[in-house]
Order: structure tokens, then C-alpha cells, then sequence
């Protein structure tokens, strides 16, 4: 469904713009009305998905990947003995250089990860 969506929005780009406009709306119009009616395991007819292959969803994996570099790049500055307001800045420097290479555009949705490396209770 998602790979549909994208090939729909991709001929924004390309082509007629108020054709793919309506491409677009007719299928945001099918999954409002299948989740509705309940059918939220088929939002669109299975005929209209027979040529794109499944988007995979890594959202996970490389929010781990952030938080493991995040991490270690605290661990590397600890073990580097620089001051405290200089470690500081380079692991902030670190967590938001991964969030940019991991989610791009969308980085700053994940700021709150940096809840998990505040110090003290």
C-alpha cells in the first residue's frame, strides 16, 4: 500500500498535476472509507497492489542504530577525558548528525531519544 501511495505522489513531479492529484485523492478516499467500514487489514483492492513490491518498515532498526551510536559515542568521549561541557556538546553533536543520516528530513520527530540519555534521576 505504501509503495502504491509513493508511485501515486511520485507523478507530482512528472506529469499532469491535477491528474495525479486525483489519483492521489481517490486513494486516500478508498483507505478512509475501507478503515472505516472496519477492512483495515485491506485498505486497498488487492488488484491495484499486484505490481509494487511491499514497503519494509525499518523505523526500528535504525532508531536502534541512533541510540547504539549515541551511546557509544558517550562511552568514547568518557573514555577521552575531555571536560564535561565538551563532552556534552560532542555527544549532542553525535545524536543529531545520526538522527540526520538515519531519518533525514524526519530527524527532528526524534529528538525525544535524547530523553533516554539525560543524567540523574
Amino acid at each position: 500500500m505504501v509503495a502504491r501511495l509513493r508511485a501515486a505522489e511520485s507523478h507530482l513531479d512528472d506529469g499532469d498535476q491535477g491528474q495525479a492529484l486525483e489519483e492521489l485523492a481517490g486513494l486516500i478516499a478508498t483507505i478512509t472509507e475501507q478503515y472505516v467500514a472496519g477492512h483495515v487489514g485491506a485498505l486497498l483492492p488487492p488488484a491495484s497492489l499486484v505490481e509494487f513490491q511491499p514497503v519494509r518498515d525499518r523505523e526500528l532498526l535504525r532508531l536502534g542504530a541512533t541510540v547504539t551510536l549515541i551511546a557509544g559515542s558517550a562511552v568514547a568521549v568518557s573514555l577521552l577525558g575531555i571536560s564535561d561541557m565538551a563532552a556534552g556538546v560532542t555527544v549532542a553533536a553525535v545524536g543529531v548528525l545520526a538522527l540526520l543520516v538515519m531519518f533525514g528530513r524526519q530527524w527532528h520527530r526524534y529528538l525525544p531519544v535524547a530523553e533516554f540519555f539525560k543524567p540523574g534521576p
